[in-house]
Order: structure tokens, then C-alpha cells, then sequence
């Protein structure tokens, strides 16, 4: 992506290295502040933006993880981008900005998929919301966009996570211990969990 073309031109200035990766995160850093700015500019003016993106570069969270190389920073920037693009499409009224919120959620995704956990109340309240009181569009023109908003996201993040769904289903139906492997279905998986629940759990809440 985008992230890796700036990566690529850091190392040819500072070589291969961990300041380097580091200094990826300048490019993360601006993506955040200017989508936390936009936001509070829709959403208020633009002094409460600027204000807003302020406060936020001090946060000390956001400032130590900001000198760190980690999927966790990359994946706020991008949430922080998937609002403003919410807000842009003006509740996916608006076609382009519709398909770079998909481009968004499918490149979050792409970096750390608890980013699709993090946006997906929002994005599914804000369709919701759309549909019951529509904007200055009609019903078919929001599913419209809205389907073209997912088949982005759907799209861009298969790149990485479409030859990894059946290792992931079976990560979520399989349960293996030792040498032994358990179907989540099967009765030996549910005695398991059974004759192991005392084990794992405390006294209050067994009791409980």
C-alpha cells in the first residue's frame, strides 16, 4: 500500500533499519491527525478540528505508540480515516466517498482485522440510520452505495485473508489438545470443556 511505497523511499535515504520502520509511522501520524481534524470539523468547526488533533498528538498513548513500529498505531490511523470517510459520504449518499470508506475497511483489515470490529457498530448504525430516514437520495441509490462501500472492503482485504479462510475455520471449529483433534461439534469437545471448566474457573464464579 501506500504505507509501504513511503517505507521503501524512507530505507533508500536511511537504509534498512529499525528507525527506518519507525519513521513509517510519520506518514500514520498525519493520516490520524488529519482525519481526527476532519471529524471534529464536520462534526463541530473547525477550530474544535484543530483542537481535537491537538489534544490527540499529546494523548500518551497515541505519542508512545507513535515511536513504535506496530500494527496497533497503523490500525488507529485507520479507523480514525474510516470516520472521516463515514462522515465525507454523507450517509452513503455520495458514491466516491462511499468507496473509499470500502478502501478504508478493506486496507484496516489488511493491517489488523479488530479493525473492522472497531468501525463495524458505527458503519452499521450509520446504514441503518440511512435507510430509516434517508438523505437527500433514495433507498436504492443508499444500498447502492452501501453494497459498493463492502464489495471494496470485501475486495481490497481478500488479498491477504481470501486464501486463509478455511485454515481460519478450522482454527474456529477444531479444537486440538495434544494429539487429540476435536470438532467443536462433536461430544468428546463438549465433555472436555465439561471436565475442564472446575480447572479454569474460580471457586466464586463456579458458585456463581
Amino acid at each position: 500500500g501506500a504505507g509501504y511505497l513511503v517505507w521503501v523511499a524512507l530505507t533508500g535515504v536511511f537504509g534498512q533499519s529499525i528507525f527506518s520502520l519507525r519513521l513509517l509511522n510519520i506518514f500514520y501520524l498525519a493520516l490520524l491527525l488529519v482525519c481526527v481534524k476532519v471529524v471534529g470539523q464536520r462534526l463541530h468547526s473547525a477550530r474544535a478540528g484543530l483542537l481535537a488533533a491537538a489534544l490527540l498528538s499529546l494523548y500518551p498513548g497515541i505519542f508512545g505508540a507513535s515511536r513504535q513500529f506496530g500494527a496497533d498505531f497503523r490500525a488507529t490511523a485507520l479507523v480514525a480515516a474510516g470516520v472521516a470517510a463515514l462522515l465525507w459520504c454523507d450517509r452513503f449518499g455520495r458514491s466516491g466517498p462511499s468507496a473509499l470508506l470500502g478502501l478504508t475497511v478493506g486496507l484496516g483489515m489488511l493491517v489488523r482485522p479488530l479493525t473492522l470490529f472497531s468501525l463495524a457498530p458505527v458503519l452499521a448504525l450509520a446504514a441503518a440510520w440511512s435507510l430509516y430516514r434517508p438523505p437527500a437520495v433514495s433507498r436504492l441509490r443508499l444500498l447502492l452505495n452501501i453494497s459498493l462501500a463492502a464489495a471494496v472492503a470485501v475486495w481490497v482485504s481478500a488479498l491477504w485473508w481470501w486464501g486463509r479462510v478455511p485454515a481460519i475455520v478450522e482454527a474456529l471449529t477444531v479444537h486440538q489438545v495434544g494429539e487429540v483433534r476435536m470438532h467443536w461439534m462433536e461430544q468428546s469437545s463438549l465433555v472436555y470443556y465439561l471436565q475442564h471448566l472446575p480447572h479454569g474457573t474460580t471457586p466464586f464464579l463456579l458458585g456463581v
